[in-house]
């Protein structure tokens, strides 16, 4: 089937947008643009042969368009003006009768004032088109007609329905004879048909339509005059937009998710520039939205991920359409927040991305939040000193450490010396801050690499890797003495306490922590038989 032409006369770049915008809803429209009614003219007079190449079906003449008040060339188009379909835009400035008598003798099949829409442009086009195809008679009409994917009602000034095409039986659920002869309102209803018709033609609009199953639907309708034999009649062109619909009300609560969302949202082209910027997002960042347009979002990047992060980052949105994963991003007033970012390709009908769109949340107090809880569950809720679990984590790694560097470990195990007596005595509130009191002078005594751990009670396990030589070890058990020997102090009252210390050795007394623990406990006992704050060493006749 042969392409739609199309011939637009104007000098308006507003007009050729617009016109733009509309014909790519449009397939197989050849467009022919001229800004001047003189060359239009002479193709327009030329050979046959050209003029069958070009054989415009409608012609769109700008009436603005300078050379048009030129006398000849009003002429020589109006002697043209018989043979073609032509759809006339008036300037909005200029009043009806008088817009209109600018055409002369030009009978136009339609007229757009300006300003007008894509939406007015793409419905005029079409009933251009249609008319443009029927031309050649009312039988020729109805049978172009009945191809027509929209649906068609030709109806006389009575308002009945005379003909309808095959895509408004389908839409309607009406064959045509059952509808031919029935009021217009039948469909659209009695209010809605009198407003049609008592408004200025041509024009667009939407209205809810019935079906014979009295079901209803959107239907986006463009309603035109039209000649008949009989005489005037109208036409209503119209197509269900239920699908049109639903997505305007989906764009629609995008944008109020884009406007009311918690999370900082921002899009961005291909060429990675932001284009727009939520309230979400200048709450959380403190960049005003409309200072970050044009700009690329690297202005957040805080240096604590690497070019090579954003690099992978970025071949992964790439590769699979999206990412997700925690950024450090720089605020406005130059803090650092963690953001857990997911960024998403809006992938074009070619299949290639031309958009970006980055959530933003700012998990600063979720990260908080697991690390209290990792606190928790790695430290004893008392002294705030590693647990069993840590400690035996702690002790992995330095084995791991000490085994590559021929060193060992010193594993003490502390057990305070008549502590039950203090606690049954005082009450367990002045024993817990005395547990307290010892932990932190035992974090004292201790090197970065250096682990004390509350084992339970008043029990404490410390880890000294990267031990050279086992007689090191009295000078720390020593200093650890004499930090216990000093007074302890709760609510004014003084206490004294001391401690039994058995030491085992990695590798030289296990190779594992439970092995070496039950060996520095031996020890332990051992110098808890000695004398109260002495300490024993693991040997075979403990």
């Amino acid at each position: 089937m042969p392409n739609k032409k199309l011939f637009i006369i104007s000098d308006s770049p507003d007009v050729r947008s617009l016109f733009d915008q509309a014909l790519a809803r449009f397939d197989g429209v050849q467009t022919t643009w001229l800004d001047s009614f003189y060359p239009a003219v002479k193709l327009l007079e030329q050979s046959s042969a050209t003029l069958f190449a070009l054989s415009p079906e409608v012609v769109v003449i700008d009436l603005s368009t300078v050379d048009f008040q030129e006398p000849h060339i009003r002429q020589r188009f109006t002697r043209l003006g018989k043979d073609l379909v032509i759809l006339a835009i008036l300037p909005g400035k200029t009043g009806d009768e008088e817009g209109l008598n600018r055409l002369g003798r030009i009978e136009p099949f339609d007229v757009l004032m300006t300003p007008f829409t894509t939406v007015e442009i793409r419905y005029r086009l079409q009933a251009a088109f249609a008319f443009a195809e029927s031309r050649a008679g009312w039988r020729f009409f109805e049978t172009v007609a009945a191809g027509i994917g929209t649906g068609l009602l030709v109806v006389d000034e009575g308002e009945k329905i005379l003909w309808l095409n095959s895509a408004a039986e389908k839409l309607l659920k009406y064959e045509r004879d059952a509808l031919a002869g029935w009021p217009l309102s039948l469909v659209i209803g009695t209010e809605e048909a009198a407003n049609i018709f008592a408004s200025d033609m041509p024009r667009s609009f939407t209205i809810r339509m019935t079906r014979r199953d009295c079901s209803r639907f959107p239907a986006g309708c463009f309603a035109g005059i039209i000649r008949l034999p009989e005489g005037q009649g109208f036409t209503l062109v119209f197509s269900d937009v239920s699908e049109e619909k639903k997505r305007e009300d989906e764009l629609l609560l995008s944008a109020k998710v884009f406007e009311f969302s918690g999370e900082a949202i921002m899009i961005t082209d291909a060429a990675d520039k932001i284009l727009a910027a939520n309230p979400a997002f200048e709450k959380m960042t403190g960049y005003p939205a409309g200072e970050v347009a044009g700009r690329k979002p690297d202005f957040l990047n805080s240096g604590r991920q690497d070019d090579h992060f954003y690099e992978k980052m970025w071949a992964a949105v790439h590769r699979h359409g999206h990412w997700t994963g925690e950024v450090w991003n720089r605020l406005e007033n130059g803090r650092i927040r963690p953001m857990w970012t997911a960024i998403s390709a809006v992938k074009n009908l070619a299949g290639e991305p031309d958009h970006y769109v980055t959530i933003l949340s700012d998990i600063t107090d979720r990260l908080a939040e697991e690390k209290h809880l990792r606190h928790l569950a790695q430290h004893d809720f008392l002294t705030g000193l590693p647990n069993r679990v840590l400690l035996k984590d702690r002790f992995s790694q330095a084995a791991a450490n000490a085994s590559r560097d021929g060193r060992k470990i010193a594993v003490l195990f502390l057990d305070l010396d008549k502590f039950k007596a203090i606690n049954d005595r005082n009450g367990h509130t002045v024993g817990d801050r005395l547990l307290q009191q010892l932990a932190e002078r035992l974090l004292a005594c201790l090197r970065s690499t250096d682990t004390a751990s509350r084992w339970g009670g008043d029990e404490f396990v410390l880890l000294f890797p990267g031990i050279m030589e086992t007689g090191n070890i009295s000078g720390i058990v020593g200093k650890i003495s004499r930090t216990l020997q000093q007074p302890f102090t709760v609510n004014g009252d003084v206490y004294s306490l001391s401690a039994s210390i058995g030491v085992s050795f990695f590798p030289d007394h296990g190779a594992d922590l439970d092995e070496l623990l039950a060996h520095a406990d031996s020890a332990m006992y051992a110098a808890k038989d000695m004398a109260g704050g002495s300490f024993a060493v693991f040997t075979k006749n403990n």
